[in-house]
């Protein structure tokens, strides 16, 4: 077995780096390195390379192995309706808002960063309920996932929280898929384009004049250079009135860019600046950032934009699994689930629990792959260890309700999300709730919110 010492070491691990770097943007913290290096080091496995060299050769200049790498080391944490609080915001005030003048006109929008498609369709089916005609354009640096988002094909796993009603009403099920309604694919077209490298805006490629982009959970794994770079040439491409819109964990923008930082129901949102309106002066960027160390990565690039991905035929390589490492097979079952290999997921996550009896997000993982087959007897008792081990995890609860709602269990269930909802309400937002997730306490809430109202329209019917 090739392991992050023999494959790769002290001397050649800056130089892989260095070239992950200039190609997408990314960078590794001191607290990812090990787990970056066992990754790295499985991927040259799979491939028969001996010497990192030649990992860096493939890296500049070989898509297939550049797309397993992304894959492995920015494990794409995505689902429909993420973050709801912000496709409310956008739902509610932002449409109308930009609709106000030219209510006929169709919206556009950006999903930078798409990965396998689940928000570039979020954004549609958001759009639609508000009764607006979307133009969304999805853009990542992998063309595996672009691949998958093309096809519009989902496993329950891109699915978790989704109410049944929205379910039916956008996607018919075909051999435990999730298939996209054929009128909401059309809604979206998808891209290859690296944030980092490409150039935008760019009228000439439609790359410009977006009412709203989503560029959620990026920003966070680029130095400082990288972000004050991507963060300009993202609010240039919007239109007068446009917004962007960022992750809970990325950096702040107004001390690093000449923008406008709007105060929402939703959090904090962007608009270039206007005139006559005060804006925070860029600061001089004299060190590089350092970003928290993450449990995954929301990370996708970009190349030529104009032909629609559909004309790719790339299949996605399927993550490998890594050595026995916790955090290693924590996040090699999250990219697993990611890429729709639930079954796999499973089979490592019970080898990892194995190895990690104690570790509360495998026995979290473990219960939202076991539910999501059916196994609600298994999966409350995952759930149940997960939040024995650790009371913080409000992300496990939910799943603990769920599991006995299927169980029939409606006055345990109910008293769950209560136990969550107070723990919400008296916690710090610094509290771990959602391990991988993105999820602030606020947001949390509001799912314990919204499940508690399911459940209570449940009952009553």
């Amino acid at each position: 077995m090739i392991t992050s010492g023999s494959a790769l070491g002290a001397l050649a691990f800056p130089l892989v780096a260095d070239t992950l770097r200039q190609r997408s943007g990314l960078t590794f913290g001191p607290g990812r390195r090990a787990a970056v290096e066992t990754a790295l080091g499985r991927v040259m496995q799979r491939n028969g390379l001996r010497d990192p060299a030649s990992l860096v050769s493939l890296l500049a200049s070989d898509g297939d192995v550049f797309d397993e790498v992304m894959a492995v080391v920015t494990v794409g944490e995505t689902y429909f309706f993420r973050e709801p609080a912000q496709l409310e915001w956008l739902r509610t005030t932002a449409i109308p808002a930009l609709l106000a003048g030219s209510p006929a006109r169709p919206l556009r929008l950006w999903s930078a960063a798409c990965a396998t498609g689940e928000e570039a369709y979020s954004l549609a089916i958001t759009c639609l309920e508000a009764g607006v005609q979307p133009v969304v354009l999805g853009t990542d640096v992998s063309r595996g996932r672009l691949t998958v988002a093309a096809r519009g094909r989902y496993r329950e796993w891109s699915m978790r929280g989704v109410p049944p009603a929205t379910i039916d009403r956008y996607f018919r099920r075909v051999d435990g898929e999730f298939c996209l309604h054929r009128n909401i694919r059309a809604l979206a077209r998808f891209a290859s384009l690296n944030l980092v490298s490409d150039r935008y805006p760019d009228p000439a490629r439609q790359l410009a004049g977006f009412d709203v982009i989503f560029c959620r959970n990026v920003l966070i794994y680029f130095d400082a250079p990288a972000i004050a770079s991507v963060a300009s040439r993202l609010l240039a491409s919007l239109s007068p009135d446009g917004w962007l819109l960022l992750g809970a964990s990325d950096p702040p923008l107004a001390h690093l860019v000449e923008c406008e930082a709007v105060q929402t129901s939703a959090g904090v949102a962007y608009r270039r600046p206007r005139e006559g309106r005060a804006v925070a002066p860029p600061l001089a960027i004299v060190a590089p950032w350092v970003p928290p160390t993450p449990a995954v990565v929301d990370v996708e690039p970009v190349r030529d934009m104009p032909a629609p991905v559909a004309e790719v035929v790339v299949a996605p390589r399927a993550p490998v699994a890594h050595p026995e490492n916790r955090e290693a097979m924590t996040l090699a079952v999250r990219a697993l689930a990611n890429a729709g290999q639930l079954e796999e997921a499973d089979r490592l996550s019970t080898r990892a629990l194995e190895l990690h009896p104690d570790a509360a997000e495998l026995h979290y993982l473990r219960s939202l792959l076991l539910l999501q087959a059916g196994h609600s007897q298994a999966a409350l008792a995952a759930a149940r260890s997960a939040t024995y081990l650790d009371r913080t995890l409000v992300a496990a609860q939910l799943v603990l309700a769920d599991a006995l709602m299927r169980q029939q269990d409606v006055d345990a269930a109910r008293r769950v999300l209560s136990a969550a909802e107070a723990q919400l309400r008296d916690a710090p937002a610094s509290v771990r709730i959602a391990p991988g997730d993105d999820d602030s306490v606020e947001r949390m809430l509001a799912h314990v919110r919204a499940r508690r109202q399911i459940l209570d329209r449940t009952v009553a019917s």
